[in-house]
């Protein structure tokens, strides 16, 4: 990636590889030519203006929003759930730059960068989850069974957390990710990530019917329609991330 960094379109670059299967396969190569990106995703004042609120403006919108409640209701646990749900959409929307922008670059925290990245752009499930329990009042049901959401938020936690440290680590070693983070990552979330997958949807559900029975069992006209409103937000970003996470599976296999 730092050679399409520096490259420019109608420059070629030759690639050598070897087909999976016994170590004996020969070595082929290819010139691959380089074409203008903007054949691909278009150019023009509307694709400009989309990337500039996709990039710079969404992600700054949803940080600044995130940390002024935390610095409003700074003892209050929702407040901190919140940024954390804030940081993960800042995250999601502003990585589309793909690997380009994971790798090739030189900076002094590019892997700090790349860790933060992939954590927060792929909790949103827990985050999702973990705030709808404790919004605006904490779930009765949670009260009685406060371990079911923290098996749940922590595998979660967990396997991100070693993702982001593996796609790190891929910069500069990437046999010794492939030897063993990645089989770490894929006993906890299956060779295919279909159990992983299926942990984030238990999330997603949990986070969609909390919110309804809050809704359901509101005391007061006023905070049944609060609730509501906060209902359809958040409905729509766990089904959109539920849609994803189906879509990804489908088409994996």
């Amino acid at each position: 990636y730092r050679t399409l960094r520096d490259a420019r379109a109608g420059d070629e670059i030759r690639v050598q590889w070897r087909s999976q299967g016994p170590d004996d396969q020969p070595l082929r190569e290819a010139s691959i030519t380089l074409h203008p990106l903007s054949e691909t995703l278009g150019s023009g004042v509307t694709l400009s203006v989309g990337s500039i609120l996709n990039s710079v403006v969404m992600p700054l919108v949803c940080i600044g929003l995130g940390f002024w409640v935390v610095a409003v209701r700074i003892r209050d646990r929702s407040a901190w759930l919140l940024l954390v749900l804030l940081l993960s959409l800042a995250a999601f929307v502003g990585g589309g730059s793909g690997p380009m922008g994971f790798f090739g670059q030189d900076s002094a925290l590019h892997e700090l960068s790349v860790v933060y990245h992939v954590f927060f752009a792929n909790i949103a499930s827990a985050a999702l989850m973990l705030f709808a329990i404790a919004f605006p009042e904490r779930l009765p049901l949670d009260r009685r069974f406060p371990w079911v959401k923290w098996i749940i938020a922590g595998h979660i936690t967990l396997v991100f957390s070693l993702a982001a440290i593996d796609v790190a680590v891929w910069i500069h070693h990437l046999a010794w990710a492939r030897r063993f983070l990645q089989p770490a990552i894929q006993l906890l979330t299956g060779v295919e990530g279909d159990f992983g997958a299926a942990v984030q949807a238990v999330a997603l559900v949990i986070c969609i019917g909390s919110l309804a029975w809050k809704t359901f069992t509101a005391p007061s006209r006023d905070a049944r329609r609060r609730l509501l409103l906060l209902d359809i937000g958040a409905t729509a970003s766990a089904a959109a991330v539920l849609v994803m996470l189906i879509v990804a599976r489908l088409e994996a296999r």
